[in-house]
């Protein structure tokens, strides 16, 4: 009885080679695709979310201050966020809130270049990754400076706030418009908190 070769040596040679070829390609892919960080919505109120990659060039980093900018302006007008910027919470990939707070003027809520500042508590070599929610019309605003910047003072009202400041003299100084002005020489104020050189 005759055996039929199925294969002929030229065509099992490519069928191999074709086999390597996929395989090599399928784990080519796989290995330079970054993992994709998606975590559960934090909060079922909030209709709308962005994924905020922060990126780290240099050695890892503990509560670090970090700007997002965002075109609140746009989210808006297309009725996505509330007008005042109320409804902004930034979380990490574990659904943690983290402390935020958007700067006034310039870079203010309802612009194109909103600034919103959030301390993340870890930041390793390669960055990592933040998620900025919005889309809640009954959410009131939780940013607090305070808990972003090691110092912070937003000069809201009219006064200079003396549980920040130490006031030598005060002549010369005003508060207003969330601004601390000094019109001469003679006025002396500094921060009662101390700080060390890292």
């Amino acid at each position: 009885m005759k055996h039929k070769k199925i294969f002929s040596k030229d065509r099992l040679l490519f069928l191999i080679v074709f086999v390597v070829f996929v395989v090599a390609a399928a784990v080519f892919f796989v290995l330079q695709k970054k993992p994709f960080v998606e975590a559960a919505w934090f909060n079922d109120q909030w209709g709308y979310r962005q994924r905020v990659d922060v990126t780290n060039a240099g050695t890892a980093q503990t509560d670090f201050q970090v700007a997002i900018t965002l075109n609140t302006s746009a989210l808006v007008t297309a009725g996505k966020m509330q007008s005042d910027c109320d409804d902004i919470r930034v979380t990490d990939v574990g659904g943690k809130v983290l402390s935020h707070w958007i700067e006034t003027g310039t870079n203010a809520c309802n612009t194109t270049t909103t600034a919103i500042w959030t301390k993340v508590p870890s930041i390793s070599t390669t960055g990592t990754t933040v998620f900025l929610y919005y889309g809640n019309p009954s959410a009131v605003s939780t940013q607090n400076g305070d808990n972003v910047f090691l110092f912070f003072d937003d000069f809201s009202g009219s006064n200079i706030d003396t549980t920040k400041w130490t006031i030598t003299d005060s002549t010369g100084w005003s508060v207003s418009g969330g601004e601390l002005t000094g019109t001469n020489t003679t006025g002396r104020i500094q921060t009662i908190q101390t700080f060390t050189t890292p």
